[in-house]
């Protein structure tokens, strides 16, 4: 069965268990079918907004969803072409951005400019294992988010012009 075929339900997606399968239409009716989704504590879910309200202003070629995902949430750019992860923890975000060889057209461009990722990268931390370079920042106040995402957003633009 699919959305065409259930027209009464009126909604596109289907949720499947198993070999059941039933339409959602809302956070809420997924909710009543499954349980409880993820649902951090208020203060990261404060954070999570303040993420969203400086990255809209900093870094707008991020999207950051308005409803993170289960402790780990993906960022990307419009293009898709660079993503950092978000991790919630218990006092803060952790931001960490990856380069490796198997993004080619990301890892070309570090490659050739690491100190300039460095620079604009200033407050995060650089860990190397094996070809992997991991850039990491703790956010957990307001300053700390605005600083990252102003970061974020000045590599953001300098992809825009070093992107092969």
């Amino acid at each position: 069965m699919n959305a065409r075929d259930d027209r009464s339900h009126g909604c596109l997606d289907f949720f499947r268990s198993g070999a059941e399968a039933w339409p959602v239409g809302s956070r809420a009716e997924l909710e009543a079918r499954i349980g409880p989704l993820h649902q951090p504590a208020a203060d990261i879910m404060e954070r999570w907004r303040t993420l969203i309200r400086y990255g809209r202003e900093n870094c707008p070629s991020f999207i950051i969803p308005e409803v993170p995902g289960d402790g780990v949430t993906y960022v990307y750019t419009l293009t898709r072409l660079f993503s950092f992860r978000v991790i919630f923890e218990e006092d803060g975000l952790l931001l960490k951005a990856r380069f490796k060889p198997d993004n080619r057209r990301v890892w070309k461009v570090y490659r050739e400019h690491a100190d300039v990722f460095t620079k604009l990268l200033e407050s995060f931390s650089w860990q190397r294992s094996g070809d992997e370079i991991t850039a990491t920042a703790k956010v957990s106040t307001d300053g700390h988010i605005r600083k990252a995402t102003i970061e974020l957003g000045n590599l953001a633009s300098y992809f825009r012009h070093k992107m092969p």
